[in-house]
């Protein structure tokens, strides 16, 4: 990721109305998806000049005090909306880009910190080395330097959202679950399990600690292998969304849910097999038996139809600043992905996405598990 360098200094009212005098600001709405305890600050922002021309960043940055890495990308407007409901703290604010190169001012508008003014200075191409900056050498007299105080930190600064973070019941660990399902077990009958989350909240590391409980007495089925493929897709999916993975239509739940009563009533199913190379079901089906427990894992398995065939539904969730980090992290091992393409994709279709059709769902499930 880019390496940001910043100073930042507190401006009184007196001084910051010198500074900008003849200035037209940028209105700035802040959201902030991380926690203050997060090594990582992940916020996103709307930004709206005098033309009443609205556009819209994600910032991803790590580290603390003068140097942090940054990686920025534009965000969609839409996903701008979808992600409000993240916001653990908001900030609202103007600012003044200043003649000073690298230099602008902002001041806040919103919560305790209102007309609170900070001044930052940030490194950029053709900006003099800002630690030989000298704060006089503007002409309003000194500034008081707050570079890496946490509590003048604009997390810090932002006024705390009413989102509380979601605890439908209990938070429950993987061992826990395994006594539950102990008690659900019936002789001769599937235990049916639906186990669901955003990207990156941990499923896949989840399957596996099942894996190793149960081993050959554990069947687990991904939804992914229920996709209705490109060429349905076309006919079937609303207008706009034909080529929307996310959207729930793009998966035969209906199909899902019956092969989950089969299996319930101990009969075997044909289960569908999906080539992701082509996006189309393969020709072939999988045969799959009854077994003494059965994990349906995937993005739509706590949707209503299907999450009513089994008999306990599972929610894995994870911070998102710490979901697109392992993303980062997976697709830079995986695709070659750089950290600003995988921002963009998250940040723009994949946690949107989630947060319009599954997160009210997910909210329904008997039991969340958190992998923070």
């Amino acid at each position: 990721m880019p390496i940001e360098r910043e100073r930042k200094f507190i401006v009184n009212l007196d001084q910051a109305h010198q500074l900008t005098d003849g200035l037209e600001p940028i209105h700035i709405t802040q959201h902030y998806l991380s926690a203050e305890t997060s090594p990582q600050e992940l916020r996103i922002r709307q930004m709206v000049d005098m033309a009443k021309t609205a556009a819209h960043l994600t910032t991803l940055k790590q580290g603390h005090g003068e140097y942090r890495s940054e990686t920025e990308t534009e965000l969609f407007a839409p996903a701008y909306l979808a992600l409000r409901a993240l916001s653990l703290g908001a900030v609202v604010k103007d600012r003044f880009t200043l003649h000073h190169p690298g230099l602008t001012l902002d001041r806040y508008r919103s919560g305790p910190t209102r007309l609170y003014s900070v001044l930052e200075l940030e490194q950029t191409p053709g900006t003099p080395d800002i630690g030989l900056f000298d704060s006089t050498s503007l002409g309003v007299g000194s500034l008081t330097e707050v570079t890496g105080i946490p509590d003048l930190s604009n997390r810090r600064l932002a006024t705390p959202t009413e989102r509380a973070e979601r605890a439908m019941s209990p938070a429950a660990s993987i061992e826990q679950i395994f006594d539950i399902i102990a008690g659900k077990q019936q002789p001769g009958r599937p235990t049916i399990i639906t186990l669901s989350g955003p990207s990156g909240s941990g499923k896949t590391t989840a399957l596996d600690k099942f894996r190793a409980e149960y081993g050959d007495h554990c069947t687990t089925i991904s939804t992914d292998d229920y996709y209705i493929g490109k060429r349905l897709m076309r006919s079937r999916m609303p207008e706009g969304h034909t080529e929307n993975f996310d959207h729930p239509a793009a998966i035969d739940t209906a199909r899902l849910a019956r092969d989950l009563r089969t299996l319930s009533a101990g009969k075997s199913i044909e289960k569908p097999l999906y080539d992701m190379r082509c996006s189309e079901p393969h020709t072939v089906t999988e045969t799959i038996a009854p077994n003494n427990v059965i994990i349906v894992e995937g993005i739509v398995a706590n949707l209503p139809e299907v999450r009513t065939a089994s008999d306990l539904s599972l929610l894995i969730t994870a911070p998102v600043d710490e979901r697109l980090r392992r993303r980062i992290e997976r697709d830079t091992t995986r695709t070659g992905y750089s950290a600003e393409q995988t921002l963009n994709v998250f940040m723009n279709h994949v946690e949107p996405s989630y947060q319009e059709y599954y997160a009210a769902h997910d909210s329904m499930v008997d039991y969340q598990i958190n992998d923070d």
